[in-house]
Parts: C-alpha cells; structure tokens; sequence
C-alpha cells in the first residue's frame, strides 16, 4: 500500500543531486504515499482539533451572553480563561498521542528521503516502537510551554505586575527556543542512539550554527496554520482538513531535508560516511544541500 513500483530503467545516477531537489523528487514519484501521510497526520490531529473546537464553542456561547446581558464582562473574563486553560491543558496529552503518530510517520518519511524502499505499515510501527517516547515526551512539552505561555499572556489582563510580565516573558522565550530546536532534536532520533538531553544540546549547538535554516523552518512550520485563525466557518473547516493533509507532509518532509542538510555538513561528513548525502547521487557535485 502507498506504494510506487521504480520504472525498469531507473539507476541510481538518475537520483537528485541535491535535498531540493530531492523535495520535488518524492513529490512527483510518491506522491500516493505522501496523501497516506497526511491522512494519517488528520487522524491523529482529530483529538486536538476537537479540544480547539469545543474550547472556540464555549468561548463563543460566553460571549454570547455577555452581548446578552446575562453576564459581567468580568465574570465572562473570568469564565474564557479558565475555559481556554482547561482547554489548553487537555491539548498537551492531545500533542503526546500526536507525537507518536507523527514518530511513526517520520520513521516512513525517513526512508523515503534516503530513497529506501518503504514497507509502510512495518516502518510505521517499527519507527513508533523506537521512537514514540521521544515524539510524544517533545510534543508533550511544546503543549506544556503553550499552556504556560498563553497562561501567562491572558493572566495580564488580571494582573500586569513586573512578575506577570517577567514570567510571560520567560515563557515566549522558551517557547521560541524549544520550538527552534525540536525539528532538530527529532531528526536526531530517526538516526542517533543517544540520550534525550545529549539530542537537545546538539540540536540546540547546530541550531544555532544554522539560524536560517532553524529559524526558517519555525516560520515555515507556523505560519501556514495562522490560517485556522480566519473569522470565517468555512475556510476554518477546510483549512483544518487541507493542513493535516496536504501541508502538513510537506513540512516533515521539508524538516527531515533541511535537518540533514545541517547533519550532512557538521556530523555525517567526517563521522557517519555511510549515511553522507544518503537519498542523493553521491557522486555529483556537492553544493551543501
């Protein structure tokens, strides 16, 4: 299944020379491969979609009876913090069980960028079994530092002291941080055996030594679900479908690329020959990608 059989006179001169055009390479040759991740990827993003829209529900029926009369402005500040709290407490076990469907959508992505041959069902569990906890513990944490994030952000409507500002401050920061360096803490994991923290100190030094790729790729993997924002019901309910689905591969895809991009150039080149340029024609120019 998601399968695609080589045409009879493919050879390996014939792979792309370089990761962008690796990118383009898988899209115009499994692409049916790649419309089963992102499916998988709506699936395991419904249960945080359905906190989200329970969550704007009650918001909105608050609202609603502030315009109505029946409550305060401040009982109904009041009920959409403690309502968008709740929700944002019940995303990060949400994110947990994201992570691990996306764990194991990465193990298959990841055989598909170093053009192995893909088993889809047997890397899927196989990559879960390997690398589940460390998806779900780092998506866990992207939902704790949101959490704490907006709490603190909505907390200054109720108190704007220096320590509310400080900790909101501190919050945004890690949050920013965090989110900079996850792509490569997880890439890591598809290949490296090595301790959590020993993959979130060398994703944050390589980060830091490639700030256009990292923080690229933090704007890339954002902005695109901005658009769940518009005030609009039926753009907001295709969107949820069209991002899971058709945007969301694309950014892992683009995330496991441009992280060995940076793997290639500081670690692979001198210490891992064998996976060097792996997916690409080894023997074309190297042009850093």
């Amino acid at each position: 299944m998601f399968n695609k059989k080589a045409d009879k006179d493919y050879t390996t001169d014939k792979l792309p020379d370089n990761r962008f055009k690796l990118f383009w390479d898988l899209y115009a040759n499994r692409i049916s491969l790649i419309l089963g991740v992102g499916l998988l990827c709506l699936l395991f993003l419904l249960p945080s979609f359905a906190v989200t829209i329970i969550s704007n529900l009650k918001v909105y029926k608050i609202n609603l009876e502030l315009n109505s009369g029946y409550t305060t402005a401040s009982e109904a500040a009041s009920d959409i913090f403690a309502t968008i709290n709740t929700a944002n407490l019940a995303l990060v076990p949400c994110l947990a069980l994201l992570g691990v469907g996306v764990a194991g959508i990465c193990g298959v992505l990841r055989r598909l960028t170093w053009q192995d041959g893909v088993l889809f069902w047997h890397d899927f569990r196989q990559s879960i079994k390997e690398n589940g906890g460390i998806f779900a513990s780092t998506a866990a944490i992207c939902g704790g530092l949101n959490w704490a994030t907006q709490y603190c952000l909505r907390l200054q409507h109720f108190d704007n002291g220096t320590l509310a500002q400080v900790s909101l401050a501190v919050a945004i920061v890690a949050t920013v941080l965090f989110a900079v360096v996850a792509p490569m803490l997880l890439c890591q994991s598809l290949v490296y055996k090595l301790s959590y923290f020993a993959k979130l100190k060398n994703a944050f030094m390589l980060s830091m030594r490639q700030p256009l790729v990292s923080f690229g790729l933090l704007v890339g993997n954002a902005a695109p679900w901005l658009l769940l924002l518009i005030d609009n019901k039926y753009t907001f309910v295709a969107f949820l479908v069209l991002l899971p689905v058709v945007v969301m591969p694309a950014q892992l895809i683009a995330d496991i690329i441009c992280c060995d991009i940076v793997l290639d150039k500081y670690v692979n080149k001198d210490n891992f020959p064998q996976i060097y340029r792996k997916g690409l024609n080894y023997d074309a120019s190297d042009n850093n990608a």
